[in-house]
């Protein structure tokens, strides 16, 4: 069960880095296609682009979930 455990809080890790490297590469394909050009990328808060959260925030969650299943959930 300790193999478990350790997988699973390990996967919930991984798919939450998957999603910050995500949400950083959405930004810069955004800013790479801005006409004027851009000097930074900018990663948005979920309240300035709430429509690319809502594409990648259940993936926030469900890294956490996964995580939270391993840490407490599965005895080991």
């Amino acid at each position: 069960m300790r193999i478990l455990r350790i997988g699973l809080m390990t996967l919930g890790v991984v798919i939450v880095i998957a999603a910050v490297v995500a949400w950083y590469w959405v930004a810069a394909f955004g800013c790479g296609m801005n006409t004027t050009g851009c000097r930074d990328i900018r990663i948005p808060m979920p309240w300035q682009d709430p429509e690319l959260f809502g594409v990648l925030g259940p993936f926030f969650g469900l890294g956490v979930v996964v995580f939270v299943v391993g840490k407490w959930v599965v005895k080991g």
